[in-house]
This record gives C-alpha cells, sequence and structure tokens, in this order.
C-alpha cells in the first residue's frame, strides 16, 4: 500500500550565533551597609533607578566586590565617613561618587523635599529677617508681607513666567532691608518732590542690587529696566515691586485716595504705568459691577496691557487683541459693548476691521485710538462709522470720559474729581502761559484747558468765572483765590481744606468740588456748574416763600448737612447766599470752604474757637466765640428757614450790634407773628432750631429733615 506523501516540514529559523542580542546598560552601585543598618530599602529605591545593587556588610567584602566590579555610585549607611573608609573606597574605585547617609530617612527626605518648598522656606526667612529688622527700626514690620502680597497677585495679573514671578517674590522680600536698616525711614511718597523720589529710589535700588548679587539666586534676577518710555513694553520685577512697594506705603501712611495719588506717580513716570495698574488690581477687594465687555485692539503690548487693566480696575470686563484679523474672530464669536482699536494693525488695519463689522451688520460703537493724528485718518475713521477718533499719546482720564458719554453713561461724583484731577498730571510737566489775577477776564485761557466764559463776581476770597473745561468739554466753575492771599500760607492752607473736605461728602444736595490748581501766582479750585441762582437772591425776588415750598427746601438743606456732619465737616457759614437753588427746584449747599474737620480726638468733637461766618445767621457761641459743633449749623439753618418763611430775619435792628445783642439776649418771635399761615406746629419747630442753647436744639441735622418730611405732609 502506497502511503501518502509526507507534509512539507516547517522552515526552520536559523540564529547567527555571532549577533549578540543587546541588552540595556545597567549602573552599577555599591550599597555598604555594616549592621544593624537595613540594605532592603534602598536596595529597591537603587534597582528603581536602573541600579544593579552590590552588597557590602564589612570593609573586606568591601574591597572583594571593588575589585571584581565598577560601580559608579557607593552609598555607605553609616554616621560618618572615615577616613580608613574614604581611603578603601578611594584605592579601589576612584572614579565613584560616595555618598555617606546615617539612614533610610535623610534619603527620603532628600527625595521629598521639593525644589519649590526650599524656596518657600528661603522666601519666608527673609521676609522673618525684614520683620525682625523693621521691627528694631520702629517701621511697620508687617509692610513686607503687604508688598509680597501685592507683587505676588500683580504678577498674575501681567502673566509673568515662573522665572520673573520668582525673581519679583525675592526683590519683593527684601524690599524692606533696607528701609529697616536706615535711621531715616520711609516718608510718604506722595508729600515728596520729584527729585528726591528718584534720588531715594535709586539709591535703595542700588542696595538691593547688592543684596540680591549675595544670594547667588539659581535663576535670573535682573534690577535694571530696559531704556525707552516704559508705557510701551511690559514692567520688569522690580518695577511691579517698586510699585506694590509705593502704594503699600501710602496706605500705611493713610494718604487720602490712594489710588489716585498712585496714577499720578505713574503719569509723571515715578513709578511703571502697567505696574502701577496691576497693583491697584490686585489692591482691590473686588471690581465694581460690571460696566460692559470693551475689546482692546492693539498690536503694542505695554499700551494693550495698561488700558485693559486700566479698563479692568474701572470696572469694565476685558478682551485684548493683537491685529484685525484676531479681533474680527473674537467679535463674531463674542460681540463686546465696545470695541477700542488702533488703525495700524498686522494683517487687517482697523479701518478695514470697522468697514467689515458695518457691512456684517455689527453696530458696535468703535473708538479709534491711534498713531496717526493726520486729518485724513481722522475723517476716514469717522467717515467709516467711528464713535470718536482720538490721536495717541491721549491722557487715559480723558479717553475714560470719551468712553462714558459713549457707552450712555452716568458720571458719579467721585469719577468726575478723579477725571479733573489726574487729567492734569502729564509727563515732562510743560510750561504753561502764566495769567496774574488782574488779567482774569471772560475769554481768557488757563492751563491751555479751563477757558474763562464769564464772570460770576467777586468775594471775599476772589474771583468766580464760569469757564469751559476744553479738555472734559464740561461746564465749570472757577473760584480764584485774591493775591493779597495766596502769600499767607494759613489761608492758603484753609483754602485747600475746601477741595479735601468737599471731595469727600457725596450727596446730591452738596456742589461737588473737583480740584485745586496753582499756575504760577494764581491759587483756584474747580467746581460743578449749577444752572439756577442762589436762596439770598429769590428771597429778595418773591419774598417769602409758600410753607411747603419752604419745608421742602429746608428737608434737602438739612439732608446734605447730614451727609457733611457724618464726616465731622461742619459748615459755619450757613445762608441763603451759600445754598443754590437750581432750576428744578432741588438746592446745592456751597462754599464749604471756611468748613472745618472736627477733632475726632477731642471728646467733644469740637473744634477751634475761630470766629468765622456771617453774624446776621451765626450761633450765640459763634458770636461769643465759643467751640462750635454741629449744631451750629442748625442753628444757622433755622436763622435761613425762618427767613424763607417770612422774608425777614429773626432779630431786628438798626445794625448789626444792635441784632446780635437781641440774638445773645432773648429768643426771637414766632414765625406765625411775621406769617400767620404759618401753623404752630412750623412754629415749634424752628423754634427749637433757634435756641439759644444748644443742648435744646435739634440734635442732629437727619432727625431735624425727618420732621420737615413730617410737617410737609401735614400741610398737604
Amino acid at each position: 500500500m502506497t502511503g501518502m506523501p509526507a507534509a512539507p516540514a516547517a522552515p526552520t529559523e536559523r540564529i547567527d550565533p555571532t549577533v549578540a542580542v543587546p541588552r540595556p546598560v545597567r549602573r552599577q552601585a555599591l550599597l555598604y551597609a555594616p549592621p544593624p543598618a537595613t540594605p532592603a530599602p534602598y536596595i529597591t529605591l537603587f534597582e528603581v533607578e536602573g541600579f544593579d545593587v552590590l552588597v557590602a556588610n564589612s570593609p573586606e567584602s568591601a574591597a572583594v566586590l571593588l575589585a571584581n566590579s565598577s560601580p559608579t555610585l557607593i552609598v555607605a549607611l553609616v554616621p560618618v565617613l572615615g577616613d580608613e573608609l574614604r581611603d578603601l573606597f578611594r584605592k579601589h574605585a576612584p572614579n565613584s561618587e560616595v555618598r555617606a547617609f546615617p539612614g533610610f530617612l535623610p534619603v527620603l527626605e532628600d527625595a521629598v523635599v521639593r525644589p519649590h518648598d526650599a524656596f518657600e522656606f528661603a522666601i519666608r526667612s527673609i521676609v522673618a529677617t525684614a520683620g525682625v529688622l523693621s521691627a528694631v527700626r520702629k517701621t511697620p514690620r508687617e509692610r513686607t508681607v503687604r508688598i509680597l502680597q501685592l507683587t505676588e497677585k500683580a504678577a498674575a495679573a501681567l502673566h509673568f513666567t515662573s522665572a520673573d514671578a520668582a525673581a519679583g517674590r525675592v526683590i519683593a522680600a527684601l524690599y524692606d532691608v533696607p528701609h529697616a536698616l536706615s535711621n531715616a525711614g520711609t516718608t510718604k511718597t506722595e508729600q515728596q518732590n520729584a527729585e528726591t523720589r528718584r534720588n531715594e529710589r535709586g539709591v535703595h535700588r542700588a542696595m538691593l542690587t547688592e543684596f540680591i548679587a549675595a544670594l547667588a539666586a539659581p535663576f535670573p534676577i535682573v534690577m535694571t529696566s530696559p531704556p525707552g518710555d516704559p508705557a510701551q513694553r511690559t514692567p520688569t520685577p522690580v518695577e511691579v515691586v517698586e510699585a506694590a512697594a509705593t502704594y503699600a506705603i501710602m496706605v500705611e501712611a493713610r494718604v487720602e485716595q490712594p489710588d489716585l495719588a498712585m496714577r499720578k506717580l505713574a503719569l509723571s513716570g515715578d513709578v511703571h504705568p502697567v505696574a502701577a495698574e496691576a497693583v491697584l488690581s490686585a489692591a482691590m477687594k473686588g471690581h465694581a459691577a460690571n460696566r460692559g465687555r470693551i475689546l482692546v485692539v492693539d498690536s503694542d503690548a505695554g499700551a494693550r496691557n495698561l488700558l485693559a487693566l486700566r479698563l479692568a480696575n474701572e470696572g469694565y470686563s476685558t478682551d485684548v487683541a493683537a491685529d484685525g484679523r484676531t479681533a474680527l474672530e473674537s467679535i463674531r464669536r463674542d460681540p463686546p459693548a465696545l470695541i477700542i482699536s488702533e488703525t495700524v494693525l498686522p494683517g487687517m488695519d482697523g479701518f478695514s476691521l470697522l468697514d467689515t463689522l458695518r457691512r456684517e451688520g455689527r453696530h458696535i460703537p468703535l473708538v479709534f485710538l491711534s498713531a496717526r493724528n493726520d486729518a485724513l485718518s481722522m475723517n476716514k475713521g469717522l467717515l467709516l462709522g467711528a464713535a470718536d477718533f482720538l490721536p495717541k499719546p491721549i491722557n487715559t482720564e480723558v479717553l475714560l470720559v470719551k468712553l462714558q458719554k459713549v457707552m450712555g453713561e452716568k458720571f458719579a461724583a467721585a469719577d468726575a474729581s478723579a477725571r479733573l484731577t489726574l487729567s492734569d498730571v502729564t509727563r515732562g510737566g510743560q510750561e504753561e502761559t502764566t495769567v496774574t489775577y488782574n488779567q482774569l477776564a471772560p475769554g481768557v485761557s488757563i492751563l491751555s484747558r479751563f477757558k474763562l466764559e464769564k464772570d460770576l463776581g467777586e468775594g471775599g476770597m476772589g474771583k468766580v468765572f464760569k469757564a469751559r473745561d476744553e479738555r472734559l468739554e464740561e461746564d465749570v466753575v472757577l473760584k480764584v483765590m485774591k493775591d493779597s492771599l495766596t502769600g499767607d500760607a494759613k489761608t492758603l492752607e484753609h483754602f485747600k481744606r475746601e477741595i479735601r473736605l468737599a471731595r469727600k461728602i457725596s450727596h446730591p444736595a452738596v456742589v461737588r468740588i473737583f480740584d485745586f490748581f496753582e499756575v504760577g501766582s494764581l491759587k483756584f479750585v474747580t467746581m460743578e456748574f449749577l444752572q439756577g441762582t442762589d436762596l439770598a437772591h429769590e428771597i429778595v425776588r418773591r419774598g417769602a416763600f409758600p410753607t411747603p415750598v419752604a419745608l421742602r427746601i429746608g428737608a434737602e438743606f438739612f439732608e446734605g448737612l447730614a451727609a457733611a456732619h457724618d464726616l465731622n465737616v461742619v459748615h459755619r457759614d450757613v445762608k441763603p447766599h451759600n445754598v443754590y437753588l437750581l432750576a428744578g427746584g432741588h438746592v446745592k449747599i456751597l462754599d464749604f470752604g471756611i468748613a472745618q474737620g472736627l477733632d475726632p480726638q477731642r471728646p467733644d468733637h469740637t473744634m477751634t474757637q475761630t470766629v468765622i461766618g456771617t453774624p446776621d445767621y451765626m450761633s450765640p457761641e459763634q458770636l461769643l466765640g465759643q467751640k462750635v459743633d454741629a449744631r451750629t449749623d442748625i442753628y444757622s439753618a433755622g436763622v435761613m428757614l425762618y427767613e424763607l418763611l417770612t422774608g425777614a430775619l429773626p432779630f431786628e435792628g438798626k445794625d448789626s450790634t444792635e441784632r446780635i445783642t437781641a440774638r445773645l439776649d432773648r429768643a426771637p418771635d414766632a414765625p406765625s407773628k411775621r406769617a400767620p399761615r404759618i401753623s404752630h406746629e412750623v412754629d415749634g419747630f424752628i423754634l427749637r432750631l433757634l435756641a439759644r442753647n444748644r443742648d435744646e436744639r435739634w440734635p442732629d441735622a437727619r432727625s431735624a429733615a425727618t420732621e420737615l418730611r413730617n410737617l410737609i405732609k401735614t400741610i398737604r
């Protein structure tokens, strides 16, 4: 029987014995572990790291192993690596790295303690040292911590790299050490002149540079600022720290409106403007309610970041774009409330961006802020539908006012005051044509900004003009101090007090005070322009007011007065001339120029004994030169309200001396004796206001306003 053919055999794979299969090269380590050391945990650690481990438990076994191997690492589990053992290792393994550990714990610690933790420990050590030095020199020891916190938050806002953020923290930790070592301490930054501030900053930075050089930091810490305009670049870590320190010292010194003072220094070049805004952002506990989202389009990173930070600090949410195409995609994805754009942009310029948006039916307000300031560019931008065209450089405060107008926002008193204050701080200090007091007249311009339009009269302090603020396009009142008073330091300080006090008072019944200016020999204050007339003029024109109208005016007046008294400010010259009746019938209290703050250190919150005021409206304590308080204003308001109701003063006489004597000797007649229409309830209210003993008057202006509102209801 013939058998079936056999199946072909599977092909055999031949292995060339001359070809070796490569094996991963592993390093050798010798673990010297004499009893009672336990080598097992170390063996595991080394094997994980790619070592082949040899274990020796005596010098003899170590010598045998080293003679037959080539370890790159020798680890000896001994408290101290003695000379005998060191010589043994050098003899048999001269190229090996030798380490000695007393036990397993140090190895774990060496593996667990991260460089970040070591850096944090170093920072805390420096801060603690600065705090001890500050305590010795009697400077605030918490200042360094505050500077460090502001620096960290500002660096995050500026998106610093890890290295720059670390450099900023080191500089911030060391920043106050030179101050702590100095006997002079730190003066109030806003009160120093520019040259002094720059000199101090130079000396201080030189000392910091020495300290930081001695640290030999493992990352670069640059202590010099690049040349050129700071506003055109991102701030360096040291500039951020200097801005943080400036703000911290201002807060510590209780500087009024530190954010305003900070921005003044930024505009004058004393601190980096972008760093200043980043620090102010860090210092704010919470932004105001979102006022809308603004897209900033500019290829200049410095200008873009500065504006975006400032807008964020003003309560707007912001997005940025460096070119027209990126901006267009951002707008299509999520349209903003307003766009601020440069005309010169890479790829798609600002004009093309605006034209594209209009063609797509996107009518978003766009304001050009452009390096081009020629008439053709401006005309092109406006014809394409731009809301405004502003040439660079422009004062940020002016830009913010323009934006508020474009977005239809109302101006808060505090915002207007800040805008006006900062809009006159410029780099370089341009020389202005000076005007003398006698040259003041309609048509004259001051600071190339305030154009005098109407002479409103002259009083004891000086001249008053209606003027046009051509920079902010607003009407204001200029109150110019007489030349005869400007040489008197006490009177000048008294004049400045008007601004400091009145700017603190925020109430619809109190006139807004903007700022104080010194231009050559001129000293003047700017304030809100009002449409209407003062009550004195209206009393002469009308005579007695209808009772409901007089009581309503009195209620509004007392409410405004209460806002001032809440801040410990007493007017001391309440009279119809200092109360303005607006066209709509509401009132505004004027002229806090002779008001003075009460002394909170005194238990009775009283003031000086200086006699200031108008005799016919003065309280008995004012006439006698006694200490005055809020109830003094209440008495004067009672005289004014009496006059509104009756058309006459409560005390009559041939001259002021006779009227003063009558006021000190007796109570006035009830208002109803002069005007029978007045009710007994109103009589009682007025007579209580005019009580000779201040303890018998209404206790405060707010309760008087409430009572007046109640009396108005009974009359109706």
